[in-house]
């Protein structure tokens, strides 16, 4: 049987838990606004650091029907006799930034030089220490639907695109090299999404297909 203390730690516990998890989907729903507004401009992203939090709390010590003093949190019965005390328990929840402080991913994303359809691409591989990542792989790929939401005219049609590889491996400077070709279709108008990924970091560029209308 759980004594008094862990009852009260328990109801505690499942209080900072509530809250914890409230916080989560608060920054996963800020997570997932559009990353351009409608005129193709990068958003600004939002990131909760840290939650200070108070609760009154009543620990109220109660008799159950053998006389045995209960100790629990809440309010006191009006049959009861026993005593009552308001305290308050303060703290902040601090966001740990992934990786648990290590130093994480970095990448960056540009266009080296476009000429016509193809488009060559550089990808930067680093971490937060400023260290170069050699020998890491990195995926590209495109965001169909958010290459729609910030294009104009027929969004239904997107021109073609193909890479010479997807798949990049970094070389001692951290640096990956890649051509995307952009291909005739879709019309004026048109933008494409590019997302690089190693693990959980990402990298976005937005390219216009103007050139190879």
């Amino acid at each position: 049987m759980p004594t008094d203390g862990q009852l009260v730690a328990s109801s505690i516990e499942e209080m900072l838990v509530s809250l914890a998890g409230g916080i989560r989907e608060a920054q996963e729903a800020l997570n997932d606004l559009p990353p351009f507004d409608s005129f193709g401009r990068q958003a600004p992203g939002y990131f909760i650091p840290h939650l200070d939090f108070e609760f009154d709390v009543e620990l109220v010590t109660e008799s159950n029907s053998e006389g045995r003093p209960i100790m629990k949190i809440g309010k006191k019965t009006s049959t009861s006799s026993n005593s009552t005390t308001s305290s308050k328990i303060t703290g902040r929840l601090v966001a740990i930034p992934p990786g648990e402080g290590l130093p994480t991913p970095v990448l960056t994303l540009a266009i080296e030089e476009q000429e016509g359809s193809d488009v060559q691409l550089l990808v930067l591989a680093a971490n937060s220490a400023g260290e170069v990542l050699d020998g890491y792989q990195v995926e590209l790929n495109i965001d169909a639907e958010a290459s729609r939401a910030v294009s104009t005219g027929n969004v239904s049609t997107l021109p073609s695109t193909r890479f010479d590889e997807a798949i990049l491996t970094t070389d001692e400077h951290g640096e990956a090299r890649t051509t995307m070709t952009i291909r005739s279709g879709g019309g004026s108008g048109k933008m494409v999404l590019l997302v690089a990924q190693l693990g959980t970091a990402t990298a976005k560029l937005l390219v216009s297909t103007a050139s190879a209308a």
